[in-house]
């Protein structure tokens, strides 16, 4: 198993880059963003999020989510609990994402990409020339900075909920920019 920081650091800041760039197209037209116009905003917010990734990485992390305990037995059970870690994640923000689903899922694939490839060099699934980010996908990145184990967990569970209610708050502001009066 390689380690990583956790997928719902990377999803959530997907998700968190994809709300903001919608509220600020939103405040510079003065109008919801239209379906086409979101489509085409997916694509770079996807690109900002997987260099996001890379940003996120730098911070002292460990690969907590890959010891918790269930899915014993099953091939690559570390990434079947980052799956689920990823998906629970979702929760707290459904709200102010499922009306957007396809946008915000480009935006959160574009946060976990630089893992996926990782994970898909690593399980020999990728040949290493087709690997978009060799710095980060073909080594292990886990750095704890000297840390102990107990703090890595609080600062990545911290930046998760802070990432969570600024997703949320975005999305409130939307909402409210266009009701009437």
């Amino acid at each position: 198993m390689f380690a990583a920081m956790n997928s719902p650091t990377h999803i959530v800041s997907g998700l968190l880059l994809g709300q903001a760039a919608l509220a600020a197209w939103e405040r510079a037209r003065q109008r919801p963003v239209r379906a086409g116009e979101k489509a085409a905003l997916a694509v770079p917010v996807f690109v900002v999020a997987a260099f996001a990734h890379l940003g996120l990485d730098a911070i002292p992390h460990w690969f907590w989510v890959g010891h918790l305990g269930g899915a014993v037995g099953l091939p690559a059970e570390w990434l079947w609990r980052a799956g689920l870690a990823g998906l629970l994640c979702l929760l707290p923000v459904w709200a102010a994402v499922r009306r957007e689903w396809l946008f915000f899922g480009a935006c959160a694939a574009g946060g976990l990409f630089p893992d996926l490839e990782k994970a898909a060099y690593f399980l020999h699934l990728w040949p290493r020339e087709l690997v978009l980010f060799p710095s980060h996908s073909t080594a292990v990145s886990n750095h704890t900075g000297g840390l102990p184990m107990w703090a890595l967990v609080t600062i990545e569970v911290i930046l998760v909920c802070a990432m969570i209610g600024a997703v949320r708050a975005l999305h409130r502001a939307r909402l409210a920019r266009r009701e009437p009066g």
